[in-house]
């Protein structure tokens, strides 16, 4: 199993204070301060700080060095678009070539994500379990360099995905788009399959843009 570097561990704790809305969006994200708080040296720091940045979690700023990413509409419409283009086509593409073990893990990771909207688990549990099962149905398409991008996009959305998934209607939505999908998955239906992931990323672009409307609180866009 590979190891993390001081400096993906660094990240990863990064970006669970920017999902939690710790670190919310537009706060500048001073390295000797992080170093201090994380008890770490400035070098994994700034490391960790491009990897975030190249995640879609921080952007640079003139002037102001790196700051947490703010989420807007314009955003949101950039990352669902991108999704549409790629997940689709990898779904797709997986559809064709899982094995039945491939098959079972996605049945596997449907039934623990009914698990967590039956028990009302946190918005960061749902959505950790959510990209969970978009991974299962679209790592079989062995297409590794798309695997990597759209897993860099699932990253960037996140944040996006613990407002989208708030609403009761909008659980309910994902449970029977999810539940469609995993049987046209394991039915081997490509066609099927790439356009319920189309219209499903669809319906999860319109509900975060009602959201970001919404929206008020850690997360919430600011002015």
């Amino acid at each position: 199993m590979k190891r993390q570097t001081a400096s993906e561990q660094v990240a990863n704790h990064i970006g669970a204070m920017i999902l939690s809305g710790e670190l919310v969006g537009g706060e500048q994200l001073r390295q000797e301060a992080l170093a201090d708080r994380l008890g770490v040296s400035r070098i994994p720091i700034r490391e960790a700080l491009l990897i975030l940045e190249a995640s879609g979690l921080v952007v640079s700023r003139p002037h102001r060095g790196a700051v947490v990413a703010e989420l807007t509409v314009e955003d949101a419409h950039d990352l669902f678009a991108s999704r549409l283009i790629v997940e689709p086509a990898l779904v797709e593409r997986a559809c064709e070539l899982h094995d039945a073990s491939e098959a079972a893990t996605a049945v596997a990771a449907m039934k623990a994500y009914e698990d967590g909207i039956r028990d009302h688990a946190p918005e960061a549990e749902l959505s950790r379990l959510n990209w969970e099962l978009h991974l299962c149905l679209m790592k079989p398409s062995r297409m590794t360099r798309m695997l990597g991008f759209v897993e860099t996009l699932l990253a960037s959305a996140d944040r996006y995905l613990r407002i989208q998934i708030r609403p009761a209607e909008a659980q309910e939505h994902a449970l029977e788009d999810h539940r469609n999908l995993v049987e046209a998955f394991c039915l081997r239906l490509p066609e099927r399959a790439r356009d319920i992931t189309a219209k499903h990323i669809m319906r999860a672009r319109e509900e975060t843009i009602i959201g970001l409307g919404k929206l008020k609180g850690p997360l919430a866009p600011r002015k």
